[in-house]
């Protein structure tokens, strides 16, 4: 798949090896999903899958996401208006059992696996709602799934990425105001059933949460995601949220990195925007991934961002363009011994890349 456009949107670890997801783009209507084990301490992978190319209509490219469980491994994709793809594969990277339905007009965005089910968000892509799924492994097959959608003001709502505390769902998610002219960040909990609980304000918060992360040391909830003001847009970090009760409000931290000043409002740029989190219990620190855009909003010079963060004080960012690419971006992270592995693309000429970033927990 040399010269081929990819790009790399997931990544789960076993404490061994790194698991890295993604697409290959066969042609303009057409991909073929990937998983990678990787040896992170030889920096190469070990083995590799690639799938059967599936449509996507031309429509727009959703993660390939990946979870590990009872020495299984899971992807799930999908894509703008086509079927919802869930493939399980042994310890060795076979493929074993599939499930496949084209009669929901869903998109997922985040997958999670506990006690042998796995749980995934999205959203609606017709109707604009945001999506949760459930569906169940029984060892030899999927079962039968249970879904719910939720739009508490009917102006557009998504799920970004999802985990599981007990019995309890908590999902990273946006959802339109009651005017429908914000863009709300939100943590929404739902009970095993998929019944709503809790949000984490009363939704008039501007911003979109993308990232959420358990901490089983701290029994803390950490998110991250955009945050809109004036001029810019600005990361936003939940510092340690209680399972029990995810009010935002007092735990909110922003911040941005911005290398020129924008005085025009309708040219928000998007400065250091959080995609995916980690909370490093060893250091007491999050970790959190991105892109840092430092002078327009179309993107075109945005560059890969990760940096670590303790409430409201920075211990160190790094920002970088591999090879001078136009722009770069990093989508997931993990800790595997003393390393963070961050996963994403790089971009030249309209061509995305897989990237990898591999960080020392010393950050040097």
């Amino acid at each position: 798949y040399s010269d081929v456009p990819a790009e790399i949107t997931d990544i789960a670890t076993d404490g061994t090896y790194a698991y890295v997801s993604g697409y290959y783009v066969s042609d303009d209507t057409h991909i073929l999903p990937f998983l990678y084990r990787i040896d992170p301490y030889i920096g190469s992978y070990d083995k590799k899958i690639v799938l059967n190319s599936i449509d996507t209509g031309g429509g727009e490219i959703m993660p390939v996401l990946v979870a590990l469980g009872d020495n299984k491994e899971y992807l799930a994709y999908s894509a703008e208006g086509m079927n919802i793809h869930i493939q399980a594969l042994d310890g060795n990277l076979n493929p074993t059992y599939y499930y496949s339905d084209d009669s929901y007009s869903y998109v997922f965005r985040g997958l999670y696996y506990k006690a042998g089910y796995l749980y995934l968000t999205g959203d609606n892509y017709v109707s604009h709602e945001a999506l949760l799924f459930k569906i169940q492994d029984t060892g030899s097959s999927f079962g039968e799934p249970s879904a719910t959608t939720y739009n508490p003001y009917s102006n557009g709502s998504k799920g970004y990425d999802i985990t599981v505390v007990g019995n309890n769902i908590y999902v990273a998610a946006m959802v339109k105001n009651t005017s429908a002219t914000d863009l709300n960040r939100v943590v929404w909990e739902f009970d095993n059933n998929l019944d709503h609980q809790a949000s984490s304000n009363n939704e008039t918060i501007d911003g979109e949460m993308y990232g959420i992360y358990y901490c089983a040391s701290t029994n803390k909830l950490y998110a991250t995601g955009l945050l809109p003001d004036v001029y810019d847009y600005k990361t936003v970090f939940a510092d340690g949220m209680d399972p029990n009760d995810i009010y935002l409000s007092s735990q909110d931290h922003h911040f941005h990195q911005s290398t020129t000043t924008n005085t025009d409002p309708s040219n928000k740029i998007k400065d250091e925007a959080g995609k995916g989190i980690i909370f490093d219990s060893s250091t007491n620190h999050a970790v959190i991934v991105g892109f840092q855009q430092a002078t327009d909003s179309s993107m075109t010079n945005a560059k890969a961002s990760i940096c670590v963060r303790n409430g409201a004080n920075e211990v160190r960012t790094i920002t970088f363009n591999e090879n001078g690419y136009d722009k770069s971006c990093l989508n997931r992270v993990v800790k595997i011994g003393d390393k963070y592995f961050a996963v994403g693309y790089a971009e030249q000429s309209n061509n995305k890349l897989p990237l990898i970033m591999f960080v020392p927990d010393s950050f040097e």
